[in-house]
């Protein structure tokens, strides 16, 4: 499923976050993916298709325990993640099915969004 990846990372982190820029981020993240998820997985079922729903637990086990760059590596995590969301975004937004491509594009303003932030809330941290 989109961005359970992300989701599962940003709610283990948060209570180890000291930034407060990036734990509002982090809340923003996990409002909106989880939005997101729900619309998708709509869409997956009007299309009759399905997708697996539940992160690994190995991506977020990494992320509840407090250490010093915590921080910095949610914030660099976050971005990478975010840059590869954009890249296949881009591509299903030219989906010839008019329904994924709606979803994608709606989709990828929100991506995109989240990738400005975090590269700015970054800035601040450097």
């Amino acid at each position: 499923m989109a961005a359970v990846k992300e989701i599962a990372i940003s709610e283990a982190a948060l209570d180890q976050l000291s930034n407060a820029d990036l734990k509002a981020f982090a809340r923003k993240v996990i409002a909106d993916h989880t939005a997101a998820n729900a619309q998708l997985l709509s869409l997956a079922r009007k299309k009759g298709t399905g997708f697996a729903t539940n992160a690994d637990s190995f991506q977020s086990d990494d992320w509840t325990r407090k250490t010093d760059d915590i921080d910095r590596r949610y914030v660099r995590e976050i971005i990478a993640d975010h840059l590869d969301a954009v890249e296949m975004f881009e591509q299903a937004s030219k989906s010839g099915d008019p329904d994924v491509a709606a979803f994608a594009q709606r989709t990828l303003a929100t991506l995109q969004q989240h990738l400005m932030i975090a590269h700015d809330v970054k800035k601040t941290m450097d």
